[in-house]
C-alpha cells in the first residue's frame, strides 16, 4: 500500500504543468467536464453546464460531480484538480484492499491476495482513469465491496441489506452501473436458493432510479442524461455492436486480455465455483454492456480497456492471481528451472497487461513519461487556450470548443460545445458517420453529432476549435462576421462586432 502512494504520487506528478510559471492541475477532458458542473454548483448556480443557460444534464455521474463540488470547499478552483486525484487514489488503494481479501477467500493463498493487490495496483488502464478524475475508482472499489458483501451474505448468512443499500446508491455515481448491481443480485438469488434478495434488492434499485429519475425531470425537464442521447440514439444500433464486439476482441487479443481470460476460466473449475462465479459474472457483464454501448472513444489508445471494463476488471486479477501465484511452483515440480520460468511468466504477464498503446504506454507505465491522454502538448495546451482566451474575453464571453472540459473551465466562460455533449438539440439528432471509414469503423462514441450552423445561431463570441471539415467551417465564420483574431500563440475567430471580446488585446489577421 505504501509502494502504491508512492507510485501514485509520481503518477499524479507527470499530470501538472507549468503555465506562466504557475502549476497547473487538470484531470482528463470528460473529469473537466464533470468538475465544471459541479464548480457551478459549488457556486450557487446549480448542477449545470453555462450559468443562466436553461439546464442540460451533460454528465451521468451526479453523486461524482456532487464530491467534486464538495472539494471546492476545500481547495481553490485551479487546485480542486489535485484533490479529485487524490481521492482517485485513496479508491485505488480500498479496491487493493478489497481483492486482496477476495483472492485470500477465493484462493486461500496469501501470495494470490499480494499478487491480486500489486496487478490491480500497477495496472495502467485503471489509474489512468481514476487518477485524471474519472469515476471508474468508485464504481472498481464499489464493485469489489458489493462482491465481499455478497460472500458474506451467501457463506455466513448475514443480512443482505448492506449489499442492496450500496447497490442502490451505486447507479448515482454512474447510471450504467446497475450492470454489477443486477448481477450481484442475480448471484444471492441463485446461491441463495431464493427471490427474496432479488426482489428486495430490485426494489431499492427500482426506487432509487425512479427517485434519480423524478429529479431529473424536476430540474432538466428529461427523463434521461443527455448523454444517452448523444451516444445511443441517431446511428444504427448494429453499427454500435459491431464496433463494441471489435473493441472487445482487441482488448481479448491483447496480453491483458490473455490474464483476464485466463483467470475467468478459473471459474468454471471446482472448489469454490460460486465465489469465483460471481466474480467473473461482473467481467462477463462488464464486457456485454461495452459492447453494447459500442465501446468508448478512446479504446484506441488505451487497448480496448476503457471506464465501462476498468470497473469489473479488478475481480478478472483476482481470479488470475491464484493461477499466478501458483505458477512458479507448479512448474518448479515439473521442469528443471520451473521456478524461474514461471516467475518470468508472472513478471510477463504483469508487465504485458498495462502494454496498451505500445511503448508510450509502457513510457506512462513506469512513470518515465506522461500518463495516457495527458501530454503537454495536449491537455496542457488545452489549459493554456483556456488562460489566453479568459485573457482576451470579458466574463460574459461564450465559447465554441470541441474539447468541452479544460478550456472552458480554466477560461471560466460560458461555451458552446460543438459536439453536443451539453446541447440538447445536437444529442438528438442523426449521427454523422466518419466518411472516411467504412461499416463498425465509422462509429465514434460520442463524437458523431455536429452541426456547424445550429452552434453558429448561439453566436460564441469566441471559436477555438473546428471539429471537421475545418475549410467549410471557416466559410460559414467569415459568412456570419467573424475575424481571424491572434493573442500570443493563440489563433481563433472572434465574432466580429462582439462587446466580450478584449480587441485591443488581439491582433486581426483576417479579413
Amino acid at each position: 500500500m505504501v509502494a502504491y502512494a508512492l507510485y501514485a504520487a509520481g503518477f499524479v506528478a507527470n499530470t501538472v504543468y507549468t503555465v506562466d510559471g504557475h502549476l497547473v492541475f487538470a484531470l482528463f477532458d470528460d473529469a473537466m467536464i464533470s468538475l465544471r458542473y459541479a464548480h457551478n454548483l459549488a457556486r450557487g448556480h446549480g448542477l449545470l453546464w453555462n450559468v443562466g443557460d436553461a439546464p442540460v444534464e451533460g454528465i451521468s455521474n451526479p453523486l461524482w460531480a456532487a464530491w467534486m463540488a464538495a472539494l471546492h470547499h476545500l481547495a481553490p478552483p485551479h487546485r480542486v484538480s489535485l484533490y479529485v486525484q487524490l481521492t482517485g487514489g485513496v479508491l485505488v488503494l480500498v479496491t487493493m484492499v478489497l481483492c486482496r481479501g477476495l483472492a485470500v477467500r477465493v484462493w486461500s493463498r496469501p501470495w494470490a491476495g499480494v499478487l491480486a493487490m500489486v496487478l490491480v495496483g500497477t495496472y495502467l488502464p485503471l489509474n489512468t482513469w481514476v487518477l485524471q478524475g474519472m469515476e471508474v475508482g468508485v464504481v472498481a472499489a464499489a464493485t469489489a465491496a458489493a462482491a465481499a458483501l455478497a460472500l458474506d451474505v451467501s457463506e455466513r448468512r448475514r443480512s443482505a441489506s448492506s449489499v442492496i443499500a450500496l447497490l442502490a446508491l451505486l447507479p448515482l455515481v454512474r447510471l450504467d452501473a446497475v450492470v454489477p448491481g443486477g448481477v450481484t443480485l442475480v448471484w444471492l438469488a441463485w446461491v441463495l436458493r431464493s427471490w427474496r434478495p432479488l426482489v428486495v434488492g430490485g426494489a431499492a434499485i427500482g426506487a432509487g432510479l425512479l427517485v434519480q429519475t423524478a429529479l431529473r425531470w424536476g430540474y432538466y425537464g428529461e427523463l434521461l442524461p443527455n448523454t444517452y442521447h448523444l451516444k445511443m440514439t441517431g446511428a444504427p444500433v448494429s453499427m454500435r455492436l459491431m464496433r463494441g464486439a471489435a473493441v472487445a476482441g482487441d482488448f481479448l487479443f491483447h496480453p491483458g486480455g490473455a490474464v483476464v481470460v485466463a483467470g475467468l476460466s478459473t471459474a468454471l473449475v471446482r472448489p469454490a465455483v460460486p465465489r469465483r462465479a460471481l466474480l467473473a459474472a461482473q467481467v462477463v457483464a462488464a464486457f456485454a454492456y461495452s459492447i453494447y454501448v459500442g465501446g468508448d472513444a478512446w479504446d484506441d489508445q488505451m487497448g480496448g480497456a476503457n471506464r465501462f471494463l476498468c470497473g469489473a476488471l479488478p475481480l478478472a486479477f483476482v481470479l488470475a492471481a491464484g493461477p499466478l501465484s501458483a505458477a512458479p511452483g507448479a512448474l518448479a515440480a515439473r521442469l528443471r528451472g520451473g521456478r524461474v520460468l514461471g516467475a518470468l511468466v508472472v513478471v510477463a504477464a504483469w508487465v504485458g497487461m498495462s502494454a496498451v498503446d505500445g511503448e508510450k504506454s509502457l513510457r506512462a507505465w513506469s512513470l518515465v513519461g506522461p500518463p495516457l491522454h495527458a501530454d503537454a502538448r495536449d491537455r496542457g495546451r488545452m489549459v493554456e487556450l483556456g488562460l489566453h482566451a479568459a485573457e482576451i474575453t470579458t466574463p460574459e464571453a461564450t465559447l465554441a470548443v470541441v474539447r468541452a472540459g479544460v478550456i472552458p473551465f480554466f477560461a471560466d466562460r460560458n461555451a458552446v460545445d460543438l459536439l453536443g455533449k451539453s446541447d440538447a438539440v445536437l444529442a438528438r439528432m442523426d449521427a454523422v458517420p466518419d466518411e472516411h471509414a467504412s461499416g463498425w469503423r465509422a462509429f465514434y462514441p460520442g463524437h458523431m453529432k455536429y452541426d456547424y450552423a445550429h452552434s453558429l445561431s448561439l453566436a460564441p463570441d469566441l471559436v477555438l476549435q473546428a471539429w471537421k471539415e475545418p475549410q467549410v467551417f471557416q466559410a460559414m465564420l467569415i459568412e456570419r462576421g467573424y475575424r481571424l483574431v491572434r493573442y500570443e500563440d493563440l489563433e481563433a475567430w472572434a465574432l466580429g462586432d462582439s462587446e466580450h471580446v478584449r480587441w485591443d488585446r488581439v491582433t486581426v489577421v483576417a479579413p
